[in-house]
This record gives structure tokens, C-alpha cells and sequence, in this order.
């Protein structure tokens, strides 16, 4: 650019002296407005197609033509990277033309000499600006290598070479991973305040401690920022939204980037990683997945030398670093695994956690991801708020991949308006379920009681479309007690309501929860990212016994703490608990927003004959034979679902020794069948 720039000024010159001496009148003055045109209007279009040409062959890194190319531009970068070197160039274009106008003056009312040399001091300044200065070329060398990373070949003096190869050594290994620019901003991160203010005032913090200059261990400047939470919250976007807020690079490492098979060279890597970050403070150095470096020292074993090397030198150069201007940012999804040195103050002094999206970045990221996969499909957006506060705790990637599957089915088909079923049913699609709630009710069967009946039915009413009777008064229950002399009818009860609902089980035995609540909690948690959701527990007596000699003492404690983070966080999970008729429930259960409904099943009260007249008819078979013997043999408290399995092996029975389908059944038939079914 700037040969350019020189070759336009020395023909400028050529020109206006050749017109001096053909006495043109003027000619210093065109000769002026040449160098003023060629230095100060072309230059900035040249610096933009600079800029852009940056964008591309950045992408070559150690080619010989990008380096030749930063060379030639170095000085450019210098100027425009900040503001203050932008408007030095305007008020320096501003000199220039001032002074052009005083020469153009002088000449008119002073002398002609007086002017010419007013115009001469006036192309020697423009002249001289448009020259690289070595010192401004080797300080954009300099800037270029400190903070972006980058060496341009031949940029380094011998006696640098001479002190990196003391430093490091001749053979060091090069960075496995390069800075970078960030491609976000806080700005570009939907909701989130709390935590955007505390990761902004750590960075800030950690920024102005670098500046110390204390040399004590007690003087050493604030470092380390721990993101930890659950899976795919965005801990990795924070770290990228912190390097764009402060417009500094971004070096990220993950554990795959510096694994290796050769003993030794997972521990050069990552030291050569540090050396990169320090190299281009200030920056941001982030450690995905950092749980796969800093294992609990105690866990190792006497063969695994290597990850105790490796974990050695990250608590090593997490010290290291502070002094430097490097941010140290780590994320995990599992801080109790880390070793306990690694977490201590010292290390990373701030341990942030960062929580699924708040509403506000829901209702952003939904929003976002739909317009991008499906420009034309929109939700109306009061009920997409009222949809998206009842998905408190679902994951950033949950709430777009929910959008971006509405967008796959939705946007081929043009404009259209989602209700509330297409944005669940995408929803089912992504938690791998994909099955719609049962269109009409299957509690006949079950032979309930009326108010059994009535009071399940209503029940699934409302768990299939809760918001319309949450905004009508109704309320989903926390927790669900079925009480039943049958241990069976509470769990049919349960399979036939989950899929009249829409809803997900998540069966856990009694037995499991003698010794510990952790099945519990692990059930609640998969039934919490699979909402709608019930977490269902057949036999309960068991666990809930109240005395001294309690077999599962710890269980009413972990339920109460499950049943009130349901109902303070979230709507769509409810424990259902199975238990005997009068069963006393401990107090803690029974208080005000937990167990918060209670239904007693109960048999309907009709002869055992009609229930099986009810599954032959279903069946399509026909009965023979005198049933006063059958009545005694199967009794009058029967269910239907006893007669159920009675009708189906005696069908197995004949089908495999007829080889037809079944048309008649004999009593003697199902008597032979009443010996293979457990009663």
C-alpha cells in the first residue's frame, strides 16, 4: 500500500514541477491536492480492502504468503485496531488540509515565495506520514505477536531467537491450539444477568490484578474462573462471550486437543499451551471438560503416572499464569470429581455456577433458533411465555433443539402459527418419546369404583392440557397417593395413565430405596429432564415407616426435599406414591404442598361373571358351559384384570393346540387355565 502511496506522490511531484516550469499557475497547489488525494482518500480504501484480506488469509497460519502479507500491513493494523490511532489519522487529514489553506492564503496576500514554501513544509509533513516509521513498524510486530499469536517469519531478532531457545529450548513443541477472535459479546447471550454480572466482575477483577506488582505469594493477583453446572447450560459460550466483551483473544484447549499416546507429550502440549497464553496476554484461557485433567489425585492408581503428571503441571501452571494477564477460565459438569487442590483458593479463586436458562434466555433462545430454522413459522408470544415458564431446568441445547425440530417439520410448509400441542409434541420428538397421548380413556378395564374412576379421569384431564386449567384455578399435584389393597391396581392405574396423558414413568421399586435415596434421586432427575413426567413407587409402606426400627429412615427425608423443589421449580413432575389402605403417612408428607392428593381405589362392586362377560365380549369369544363351578374356583373378588390373564392363557392353550383363532371357550377350558395363573 504504501509503495503505492509513494509512487502516486513522487508523480504528483513530477507533475507539478513540470508545470512550475511551463509557468502554469497553480501548480504547487494540484500538486498539494495530489498528495492530499493519493495519502489521505485512497489510503483509507486500501486499508479497508486490507482488513478483508485479513479475514482470509488468516485462516493460512505459518504460510509464507500470510506472513509476507502482515509485514506489508503491520503498520496499517497498528492504526486502526484502536480508536485513538483513528483519530489521530482524521485530525491529521484535518492539519493538512488547514494547512493548505493558509499556503493557498499566504501566496494570495503575502508573496508568492512565502506560499511555495508554506506548500513545501505542507507535502513534506503529508509525505512523511505516509512513510512507515521503523519504530511503529517493529512496535506493530511486537503488538501483533503479543496478542494475537501470530509470528510472522523473520519477525523475531536473533538475540529473541537466542533467549526462547534458553527460555524453552530449541526443539520446544508449538501450541496445539491457536488465539482467536470471539464471535460474541455479553450483549448476544439472552437473559442470564446474575451470572453475566459475576463472570464480568471475576474477568474484571483478574484483569486489574495483573497489574501488581507485588512478589509475595500473599500479593499475587486474583485468578481462575471455575464455570461448573449441569451439561449444557453454556459454560463454553460464557468463556467465548467473556473474550468478546473485553475484546481480548481466546485460546480454548480441551483434553483432545493435547492427548497423546507417547509418555510425556500430553504434559509438553499442555505446558506449550500456557506458553501460547502468555505469549498473547492479555487473553482468555479456557480448559473445557478441565475434569479430564484434574482427577482426584487419590483416585490414581500406581500405573497411571502419566494423568498424575498432567495434573501436577496444570496446578502448576495455574500459579504461573497469574502474573501475566491471562484469564484462566475452566468448565465442569462434575466438581466434586476435581482434586480438592485444584479448587482451593489459589487456583481458581472463582467458582461460578452457571444455571440452566433463566425465562428470559429461554424465551431468547427459542425465539432465536425457530427464526433461524423457519423464518415464516411463529409462536404467539404470551402463550410461548407462559409454554417456556414451565421449562424451568431444561438445558440450553434442550430449548433449541426443541425449535430447531419445529422448524424441520414446520418450515417446508410455509407460514404457519404453532399452538401449544406442535411445540409439545416436538418436544417428545427430542426427549426421544414421539408417541402422542392416547386419544380416549382406558380406565374401563380397570373396574374402579365411580369415584375412583371420576377422580383418576379428571386427573388425566388436567394433565393433558394443564395450562388451560391452571387458567382456570386447577393445579397439578405434587405428589400423588393411591391407596389400594391390590399392589397391582396402583401400578396398572399408572400404565394406563401415562399414555392417556401424554406423560413419561419413571418406575422405582421399594427395594431399591432400602439402602439408599440415590435411586430416588436419579429417577426424580430423569423424570425432570423428560417432562411430563411422574416418578412412580409401587409398595411404599415399607419406606414410609414412621418407628425407631425403620428399614429406610433416610427415604421421607429425600422425598420431602424432592417434593419441594417440585413444586417451587417445577410443573410438570409429580411423585406418585403406592400404598395399602390406612397406611398412616408421616407428618412431614402431609404438610401443605406435597402430597397434595390422596385417591382411594376401590373395586367396583359387581359380580366377577360380568367383568368376564365384559373381556369375552372384547374378545369376541363365546362362552359354554355351567359357570356355577367357575365361580368357585376364580371367586367373587376377581378383577377384571385377573380375568384378563385367565382369558389369555386359556387362548394361548387352544391356539397352539388348535392352530386356529378361538371362537368358543369352555369352562373346562378355563379352569385348565386357572392352574397356570398366579391369583
Amino acid at each position: 500500500m504504501y509503495t503505492l502511496t509513494m509512487l502516486g506522490v513522487l508523480l504528483s511531484v513530477i507533475h507539478a514541477i513540470a508545470a512550475h516550469l511551463q509557468e502554469q499557475p497553480g501548480a504547487l497547489q494540484h500538486m498539494l491536492l495530489s498528495v492530499l488525494v493519493l495519502g489521505y482518500v485512497v489510503t483509507p480504501i486500501i486499508l479497508l480492502i486490507n482488513t478483508l484480506l485479513e479475514r482470509v488469509l488468516i485462516k493460512a497460519p505459518g504460510s509464507f504468503w500470510r506472513d509476507a502479507y502482515l509485514l506489508s500491513i503491520a503498520r496499517d493494523l497498528h492504526l486502526i485496531r484502536s480508536a485513538r490511532g483513528v483519530l489521530a489519522y482524521i485530525l491529521w487529514f484535518a492539519a493538512i488540509c488547514a494547512a493548505a489553506l493558509l499556503a493557498q492564503r499566504l501566496s494570495e496576500y503575502v508573496a508568492p515565495w512565502v506560499g511555495h514554501l508554506a506548500v513545501a513544509v505542507t507535502l513534506g509533513a503529508g509525505v512523511a506520514r505516509c512513510v512507515p516509521c521503523p519504530a511503529d513498524f517493529a512496535t506493530t510486530l511486537e503488538h501483533l505477536e503479543r496478542r494475537w499469536g501470530d509470528s510472522p517469519r523473520g519477525a523475531h531478532s536473533r538475540s529473541d531467537a537466542r533467549s526462547h531457545d534458553s527460555e524453552d529450548g530449541p526443539d520446544a513443541m508449538p501450541a496445539p491450539v491457536s488465539a482467536r477472535r470471539a464471535g460474541l459479546t455479553f450483549a448476544q447471550i439472552a437473559g442470564m444477568a446474575e451470572t453475566k454480572s459475576r463472570v464480568r466482575d471475576a474477568v474484571q477483577r483478574v484483569l486489574q490484578g495483573a497489574h501488581q506488582t507485588g512478589t509475595s505469594a500473599v500479593d499475587a493477583p486474583r485468578n481462575g474462573i471455575l464455570l461448573h453446572g449441569e451439561p449444557g447450560n453454556g459454560k463454553t459460550i460464557f468463556a467465548e462471550a467473556v473474550a468478546g466483551e473485553f475484546g481480548i483473544p481466546l485460546i480454548s484447549v480441551t483434553y483432545a486437543d493435547v492427548s497423546s499416546r507417547w509418555i510425556g507429550a500430553e504434559a509438553e502440549a499442555l505446558t506449550a499451551c500456557f506458553r501460547q497464553a502468555m505469549d498473547s496476554a492479555p487473553c482468555v484461557l479456557f480448559i473445557d471438560e478441565v475434569d479430564s485433567f484434574l482427577v482426584d489425585r487419590a483416585s490414581f492408581s500406581g500405573s497411571n503416572t502419566e494423568s498424575l503428571r498432567v495434573t501436577n503441571l496444570l496446578l502448576t501452571q495455574c500459579v504461573e499464569v497469574r502474573r501475566h494477564g491471562v484469564v484462566l477460565m475452566a468448565a465442569t459438569n462434575f466438581l466434586d470429581r476435581l482434586d480438592a487442590a485444584s479448587i482451593r483458593e489459589g487456583r481458581f479463586d472463582f467458582k461460578i455456577e452457571v444455571p440452566p436458562p433463566d425465562l428470559d434466555a429461554r424465551i431468547g433462545l427459542f425465539t432465536q433458533a425457530l427464526h433461524q430454522a423457519a423464518p415464516r413459522v411463529r409462536v404467539d408470544p404470551d402463550l410461548l411465555a407462559r409454554l417456556l415458564a414451565r421449562w424451568d431446568g431444561f438445558s440450553v441445547k434442550r430449548v433449541q433443539a426443541v425449535a430447531e425440530e419445529l422448524g424441520a417439520t414446520w418450515g417446508p410448509l410455509g407460514a404457519h402459527e404453532l399452538a401449544v400441542s406442535d411445540v409439545l409434541a416436538a418436544l417428545r420428538t427430542v426427549q426421544g418419546q414421539g408417541a402422542q397421548p392416547s386419544a380416549s380413556a382406558a380406565f374401563e378395564s380397570l373396574g374402579l369404583d365411580t369415584d375412583s374412576r371420576t377422580a383418576i379421569e379428571g386427573l388425566c384431564r388436567i394433565m393433558r392440557d394443564p395450562m388451560t386449567y391452571e387458567g382456570l384455578g386447577a393445579a397439578l399435584p405434587t405428589g400423588l397417593l393411591l391407596s389400594s389393597s391390590n399392589a397391582a391396581s396402583a401400578s396398572a392405574i399408572v400404565s394406563r395413565l401415562a399414555p392417556t396423558s401424554g406423560w413419561v414413568v419413571e418406575r422405582v421399586n421399594s427395594a431399591e430405596l432400602l439402602g439408599s435415596a440415590e435411586r430416588l434421586t436419579k429417577a426424580w432427575r430423569q423424570a425432570r429432564d423428560r417432562r411430563p413426567a411422574m416418578v412412580f413407587i409401587d409398595s411404599a409402606d415399607v419406606l414410609l415407616d414412621p418407628t425407631p426400627m425403620a428399614q429406610a429412615p433416610h427415604f421421607v427425608p429425600a422425598l420431602v426435599a424432592i417434593l419441594d423443589e417440585t413444586r417451587a421449580r417445577y410443573k410438570d413432575v409429580m411423585v406418585v406414591l403406592g400404598v395399602s389402605p390406612g397406611h398412616e403417612l408421616p407428618a412431614e408428607l402431609v404438610a401443605p404442598g406435597r402430597m397434595t392428593e390422596f385417591i382411594r381405589v376401590q373395586a367396583q362392586s359387581q359380580c366377577p361373571f360380568n367383568h368376564l362377560d365384559q373381556v369375552l365380549s372384547a374378545w369376541s369369544i363365546r362362552l359354554e358351559g355351567s359357570r356355577d363351578d367357575l365361580l368357585a374356583l376364580i371367586g367373587r373378588d376377581a378383577t377384571q384384570a385377573d380375568l384378563e390373564r385367565l382369558v389369555q392363557v386359556a387362548v394361548n392353550a387352544h391356539v397352539a393346540h388348535e392352530g386356529r383363532r378361538v371362537d368358543v371357550l369352555t369352562v373346562d377350558d378355563l379352569k385348565r387355565a386357572a392352574q397356570r395363573v398366579a391369583w
